[in-house]
């Protein structure tokens, strides 16, 4: 009995044959883990649906259109002379203007108003008697202190402006930099007021029916800029 119950003890467990898993089963896992998937995309579509269904309901949303920034400047909208203002509003501004939208600046667009010729540079066209304003951005807070900071704008923006000197601090009496024909075609195409393009510029350039189309790079161009005085 003995040597009966010490081979039952060590010998080894059955293995139990492995079922193969039924095309029903199969058919199952596929159907629960599409569900899945099709409930992930419509979670994620509604929440993007519903912050942006917020986001519009915030007091600055609606009132940085293109009208409220630039005042009644007809269609396609024309800049003759902005002085600029909140960049977070002419920021904002830029960031809803539509497809099919067309902004010509026609002269002086300074501060906050750059910044949007920046941000909506696909929907931005200019004749040559616009002219961009820059300067050193500044937070001012309630017990009358201020402080000074970098604006932000495209790589190639803040890359003239360095070549230029930076930006000036016009709080303590230094001048505007001003950008004016020809360095503001390599960053704008040139068009007439009725939004008909001249000239092409960078890589964004409106065309027929305000459309938007790719262009290669221009290679630089090889003369030196000097600070406008």
């Amino acid at each position: 009995m003995d040597t009966a119950d010490n081979l039952a003890e060590h010998s080894p467990a059955p293995v139990l044959p492995k079922t193969k898993s039924s095309w029903g089963e199969w058919a199952l896992n596929v159907f629960m883990l599409a569900c899945l998937l099709s409930f992930l995309v419509v979670a994620t579509t509604v929440a993007r649906a519903g912050f942006w269904a917020l986001y519009e309901r915030l007091p600055w949303f609606k009132k940085t259109s293109i009208e409220q920034v630039f005042g009644k400047c007809g269609t396609p909208c024309i800049v003759h002379n902005s002085p600029g203002g909140d960049a977070l509003v002419f920021a904002t501004a830029a960031a809803s203007v539509r497809r099919g939208d067309l902004v010509i600046i026609d002269g002086n667009c300074s501060s906050a108003c750059s910044v949007f010729a920046d941000f909506a540079r696909p929907n931005v066209c200019i004749t040559r008697k616009a002219a961009f304003g820059f300067h050193q951005g500044v937070d001012k807070y309630s017990d009358g202190s201020k402080v000074y900071h970098l604006p932000i704008y495209s790589l190639d923006i803040m890359r003239y402006v360095v070549a230029e000197g930076g930006f000036p601090n016009t709080d303590h009496g230094e001048e505007l930099l001003v950008m004016r024909y020809p360095d503001t075609m390599r960053f704008w195409p040139i068009c007439k007021s009725d939004g008909i393009v001249l000239q092409k510029a960078d890589r964004l350039v409106p065309r027929e029916g305000n459309a938007v189309v790719e262009l290669p790079m221009p290679r630089p161009r090889p003369q030196t800029m000097a600070r406008r005085r």
